[in-house]
């Protein structure tokens, strides 16, 4: 058992870093992000000069971390008239992140000792809609409306079921026709939506 161990451990350190690469990325459902995660990491291990997965375990992490500083600029663009304001922060935060977790993948499935990026700070980046926020009463106020206005289906209904599912659809339409920000999902508290039993929450 351990010999096949052994020769199961040579073979996976034998793929291609691009094998690797396919490996990591057909979790992804979305071929545009396949193919946005497939782009990146090849060219950053283009820059690292790596074919083979076994390659990597001979380059010190340093050196991987300096490469990625080197494939960082590479990215970035910067303002014409003023060098040290950065025009894509969002854009390298992206970068970072799959780069990172590519790395967490070759830990958690190869036995990567450690992730070079794990104390990448993400860069701060400029906030583009200038529309009013609504406040945490204010969503509150639109969940209990529609609590209201289906209980009273509900009291009418024969097929109760049906009219649960129709409920939770509604609210995350209603969400996302109101263009909620992240923050400002994240502000509902768990205890909020979960008064009653009916009203159905899946966490991303």
């Amino acid at each position: 058992m351990q010999h096949l161990q052994t020769q199961t451990k040579i073979y996976a350190l034998q793929k291609d870093i691009t094998e690797v690469i396919e490996d990591f990325t057909n979790s992804f459902n979305s071929l545009k992000t396949k193919q946005r995660y497939q782009t990146v990491l090849k060219q950053f291990f283009e820059l690292l000069e790596i074919v083979k997965l076994e390659e990597l375990a001979d380059i010190h992490i340093i050196e991987v971390k300096k490469c990625f500083d080197e494939f960082r600029k590479f990215k970035s663009k910067f303002d014409l008239e003023n060098k040290s304001h950065l025009l894509n922060p969002s854009t390298i935060n992206n970068i970072a992140y799959i780069i990172k977790s590519f790395f967490n993948y070759l830990i958690d499935y190869y036995n990567y000792p450690k992730n070079p990026l794990s104390r990448y700070k993400a860069l701060k980046t400029k906030e583009h809609s200038s529309t009013k926020s609504l406040d945490r009463a204010e969503l509150l106020d639109i969940l209990k409306q529609s609590k209201m206005d289906y209980l009273d289906i509900l009291s009418k209904s024969d097929n109760i079921k049906k009219h649960l599912t129709k409920l939770r659809n509604y609210l995350i339409f209603g969400l996302l026709a109101l263009s909620l920000r992240r923050e400002e999902v994240v502000n509902i508290k768990w205890d909020d939506l979960q008064e009653d039993s009916f009203l159905l929450i899946q966490q991303k």
